[in-house]
């Protein structure tokens, strides 16, 4: 009889969406402070004055101009379900200051 495996997730993802938009100097700040357990995240992201495509592989990101009409943003790293309300947050503060 082959050994019993107990599988546990060694990554965690949750998605983010918003209709905001967003401070472009607050979200680079926020790409910048992303966790080092954070492995991947993608997806769009609205500012004021553009919409781009938001690309983070192990601690590298990039912008490109892509057309949406909202943020959606994945993220995909380990253990990270822990340091999800405090990325949910500050992204929520980027929105607050694109109103400001």
């Amino acid at each position: 009889m082959p050994p019993e495996h107990k599988h546990q997730p060694e990554f965690e993802s949750f998605t983010f969406a918003s209709d905001k938009s967003f401070s472009r100097d607050c979200f680079e700040h926020f790409a910048d402070g992303l966790p080092k357990s954070m492995y991947r995240a993608k997806g769009f992201v609205r500012f004021e004055d553009s919409s781009q495509l938001f690309n983070f592989v192990a601690g590298r990101w990039d912008l490109e101009p892509f057309e949406s009409a909202e943020t959606q943003l994945v993220f995909l790293g380990k253990e990270i379900a822990a340091q999800k309300s405090a990325i949910l947050r500050a992204l929520d503060e980027c929105a607050q200051q694109a109103d400001e």
